[in-house]
């Protein structure tokens, strides 16, 4: 079963939450796909239509963009394609709080 995130720790004031997007996941056939760095850990969040297809918790954010490289790359519509991450930064609230609640329906069920 897979951990909750609770919103009071994605938005917690003490130890801001940040997350790197990956910003070409259009050429994995990807809605969206995040690295959120939390609590000294890196976890990796695939989605496809509002349904979670990955949440693995890694040590390093280089770990886990590697991780996704080994996971998807077989998807890319090229195979030349290489994956384009954001640096890591504070999201959005609203944002992070929709695909919060994804990956916490997907852990309970």
């Amino acid at each position: 079963m897979r951990q909750t995130i609770t919103q009071q720790t994605a938005t917690r004031q003490d130890k801001p939450v940040e997350i790197s997007v990956l910003i070409n996941s259009i050429y994995y056939f990807l809605s969206h796909v995040f690295i959120l760095h939390i609590d000294g850990k890196y976890r990796l969040v695939v989605l496809l239509n509002n349904r979670l297809l990955c949440d693995r918790v890694y040590n390093t954010g280089k770990g886990a963009k590697i991780a996704f490289t080994k996971l998807y790359q077989e998807k890319a519509w090229d195979e030349n394609v290489k994956a384009t991450w954001t640096i890591f930064y504070p999201p959005n609230k609203p944002w992070l709080d929709k695909k919060v609640k994804i990956v916490n329906k997907s852990a309970k069920g």
